[in-house]
C-alpha cells in the first residue's frame, strides 16, 4: 500500500490556500449567522466574578476567600480614631507658631523647669520611684557636674576572680594572729581599706606584654616605731584629703619651696593583667559626690559660712578589670609547691624518729 500523507489527503495549509480568508468569504459566512437572543437564566454567565461586595457570611478560611485589601476595610471603632492626617495638620500648626523658637520662650521654659525641680526639693511626697511605688523619698539634693574635674578621666576599676582584695586581707589577717604573741599591735581593717582606696595603679608597656602595677601605703607592718606612726598619720592624712568636700585651691610650685611640700612613700604591692572597656554612651555611669550642709571654720566669725547641700557627679568612661597577673600566679605555684615539700619532710623526720 502506498503511504499516505500526514494530513490524511486533506491539504490543510491555510497559506497556500488563496481566497479560503478573504473578506468577502468572511462577510457572506458572517452574514449567514442569525441573532438570537440570550437566555435570562444565562445572563449571570456574563457576569465578572471579582464585581461586586464581598458577602460578610463568607466562611473565614484563608485558602477560600478572595483577595482583599487592608484600604477597603473599614476602620475598628477601638483605638485612635484620629486621622493621619489631622496628625499632621495639627503638627505643623505647633512649628508654624515662632514662640517655640523665640529666645524669650526659651528663657521662659528654662527658669520653669528650675522651679519645678527646687520644688520637688523640698516636697518629698510627690517624688515617686518609677519603678518601685511602695518606696518613698528620704532626702534630695541638687545634682550639678564638678567642672574643676571635668579635664580629668575616671575609669570604674574592680578586682575579679582570685585577684580579689578580700583574699589577701584574709591572708594579711592569719599573719597578724600568728605575729600577735611577739607584737601587741593589732592588725587594723579599717587603716588597710584606707590605704587601698589612696592606692596608685601604674600602666606598663614592654616587650613582655602589657599590665598594670599597683602601689599603695605601707600599713602591714605590725611592729610600733616612730616610722610606723609615720606611715599610720599619712594613710589618715591622704584619705582625709581625698574625701574632702573642700574646694580645691590651685597650688603654685615656683612660690612655695620643696621642703614644705608634702611627700607620700607609695610600695610597690603586686602586678595585675587589664582588660579596658569603654562606655559606648555619654554619661552612662556617674560617680556622685555628696556634701552635705555642714559650717565652716565655726570658731572664727570672718570665715563663718554654711556649706550648700549639693551632689557632685562625676562622667565615667569605663571599666577596667583587673585579674592575677600569670608571673605572680606561676611564683605562688612555686611557693605553695616549696611549702608542701617542707611539710613532707617535717612528717618523715616525725616518722623517723618515733620508730
Amino acid at each position: 500500500m502506498e503511504r499516505i500523507d500526514d494530513q490524511l489527503g486533506l491539504d490543510l495549509n491555510l497559506i497556500n490556500n488563496r481566497g479560503f480568508l478573504s473578506e468577502d468569504k468572511m462577510n457572506e459566512s458572517v452574514g449567514k449567522l442569525k441573532y438570537n437572543q440570550l437566555h435570562p437564566n444565562d445572563r449571570a454567565l456574563l457576569r465578572d466574578a471579582g464585581i461586586g461586595k464581598i458577602s460578610k457570611n463568607e466562611p473565614e478560611v484563608s485558602f477560600l476567600r478572595r483577595t482583599e485589601y487592608i484600604s477597603d476595610r473599614p476602620l475598628s471603632k477601638g483605638g485612635n480614631n484620629l486621622n493621619t492626617a489631622t496628625e499632621e495638620i495639627k503638627v505643623k500648626e505647633k512649628l508654624s507658631k515662632d514662640e517655640h523658637f523665640d529666645a524669650d520662650s526659651q528663657l521662659q521654659n528654662v527658669e520653669e523647669s528650675f522651679t519645678v525641680a527646687n520644688e520637688s526639693l523640698y516636697d518629698l511626697k510627690n517624688i515617686k520611684h518609677p519603678k518601685k511605688k511602695h518606696l518613698r523619698a528620704v532626702n534630695t539634693w541638687p545634682l550639678l557636674p564638678d567642672t574643676s574635674m571635668l579635664d580629668n578621666v575616671f575609669l570604674n576599676l574592680r578586682f575579679m576572680g582570685s585577684a580579689s582584695i578580700n583574699r589577701e586581707l584574709n591572708n594579711l589577717k592569719q599573719q597578724q594572729q600568728q605575729q600577735q604573741q611577739q607584737n601587741d599591735k593589732k592588725f587594723d581593717e579599717k587603716l588597710f581599706d584606707r590605704a587601698l582606696e589612696s592606692s596608685l595603679f601604674k600602666p606598663i608597656k614592654s616587650e613582655g606584654g602589657e599590665w598594670i602595677s599597683m602601689y599603695s601605703l605601707d600599713a602591714t607592718n605590725t611592729s610600733t616605731t616612730a616610722n610606723d606612726n609615720d606611715n599610720e598619720e599619712q594613710i589618715n592624712d591622704l584619705y582625709e584629703k581625698l574625701h574632702s568636700t573642700k574646694k580645691e585651691q590651685p597650688i603654685n610650685l615656683l612660690d612655695e619651696d620643696e621642703e614644705s611640700l608634702e611627700t607620700y612613700k607609695f610600695k610597690y604591692t603586686k602586678n595585675y593583667d587589664m582588660t579596658y572597656q569603654p562606655f559606648e554612651h555619654e554619661n552612662e555611669e556617674l560617680a556622685i559626690k555628696f556634701v552635705s550642709d555642714e559650717i565652716e571654720d565655726p570658731v572664727s566669725k570672718d570665715n563663718f559660712k554654711r556649706k550648700r547641700k549639693m551632689a557632685y557627679y562625676y562622667p565615667i568612661n569605663g571599666k577596667i578589670e583587673l585579674k592575677k597577673h600569670r608571673e605572680d600566679e606561676e611564683e605562688e605555684e612555686e611557693e605553695e609547691e616549696e611549702e608542701q615539700q617542707e611539710e613532707e619532710q617535717q612528717q618523715q623526720e616525725v616518722e623517723t624518729k618515733e620508730e
